[in-house]
């Protein structure tokens, strides 16, 4: 798992190694590989037609292997905990704030326990 605006992950499942980051354009893009395959791009967001980010604390993208998926995690500067989840050979899809909660007025690396 890796914290930050970009974050780097295996995907183990998928046979897949990825790099999540927050775009200039305020989306959340993802690039990934599978072995002896080229890079791809993906604007997760924007190809979920979700609005372009204003602001990011935090981004974290994990493979959750009892889901059977990969994740992408992010709070935004509303405080507002946000997910994206991808599972093999199916789309992207988004699951609201409100799953989450959210935490207003704190700053730093968020802390995500999945189970």
């Amino acid at each position: 798992m890796a914290f930050g605006r970009i974050a780097g992950y295996e995907w183990t499942i998928g046979g897949t190694k990825q790099v999540a980051y927050w775009g200039h354009d305020g989306h959340i893009h993802e690039l990934s590989v599978g072995s002896g395959e080229s890079w791809s791009h993906k604007n997760v967001t924007g190809d979920l037609g979700l609005a372009p980010l204003s602001g990011l604390w935090d981004l974290a993208g994990f493979d959750w292997k009892a889901g059977k998926s990969k994740q992408i995690v992010y709070r935004t500067t509303d405080g507002h905990f946000h997910q994206l989840v991808k599972r093999k050979n199916q789309n992207w899809q988004t699951i609201t704030s409100t799953s989450f909660g959210s935490v207003k007025g704190t700053t730093g690396s968020m802390r995500i326990s999945l189970r």
